[in-house]
């Protein structure tokens, strides 16, 4: 696990709050789930990005 401290407006603190009562889970759970969802979607999106941006020679 890896323990992370990010700053998130406080309409986004609402949220997370509403729906870990909606769900019956605690906000860091919530969270988790965010994360584990978006961040391989928005990886997919750059590395997709990367390899139509062409490739470069290093000199």
């Amino acid at each position: 696990m890896i323990g992370t401290n990010i700053y998130i407006s406080q309409e986004t603190q609402e949220s997370l709050i509403k729906a870990a009562a909606f769900k019956e889970i605690s906000v860091e759970e919530v969270a988790s789930s965010i994360l584990r969802e978006s961040i391989p979607e928005k990886l997919g999106q750059i590395s997709y990005s990367l390899e139509n941006k062409g490739k470069f020679a290093f000199l």
